[in-house]
């Protein structure tokens, strides 16, 4: 049931429209396509829909260059414009990335959102894979918590202002690949 939710809440994030889609290339000027949707709605500039989503406008010109969004096309001037469709996209992104999806696995929930294969299929497998890794890390984590805390107790034990038992320890233990 949670992952249906989890799914449907994906759902709603920057669906591309048919405009996002019939739009022109980078660099052209205004389209037909962009024009309709003015017309529709909110466009926004880079900034200000940098503003909307809540990150630097450094992020989403990341997020171009790693495909994961677009302008929908150019203004006269050759501004970045983009609609509605994108700051849905945009807030979509941060969604993920803040549950733990790498900008990678991003890119596969848009694939699957743009209607590739069955979506909760894929994002299930997606959130296994997640799962996983994170329990490694955690595994890791607690393999360095407790080094820590042997190098704590170490300290403790055998202060001396003119030695010191963990720089030494550290100092002749073997790298571990």
């Amino acid at each position: 049931m949670y992952l249906h939710l989890f799914c449907r809440e994906f759902a709603e994030y920057g669906i591309e429209s048919d405009i996002a889609k019939r739009a022109a290339p980078r660099g052209l000027k205004l389209t037909r396509a962009f024009a309709s949707l003015k017309g529709m709605g909110s466009t926004y500039t880079i900034g200000k829909l940098a503003k909307e989503a809540g990150v630097p406008v450094s992020t989403v010109r990341y997020y171009e260059r790693a495909d994961l969004l677009q302008p929908d096309g150019r203004s006269e001037g050759n501004y970045r414009l983009y609609g509605p469709d994108s700051l849905g996209r945009l807030q979509f992104i941060r969604a993920a990335k803040a549950v733990g999806f790498t900008l990678e696995d991003i890119m596969e929930l848009l694939h699957v959102q743009d209607g590739v294969t069955a979506p909760c299929d894929e994002v299930e497998e997606l959130i296994k894979h997640r799962l996983e890794e994170l329990g490694r890390r955690l595994s890791d984590l607690r393999k360095v918590r407790g080094t820590l805390k042997s190098l704590e107790k170490l300290c403790r034990e055998t202060s001396d202002k003119d030695h010191c038992e963990v720089i030494d320890r550290l100092s002749t233990s073997e790298t571990k690949g």
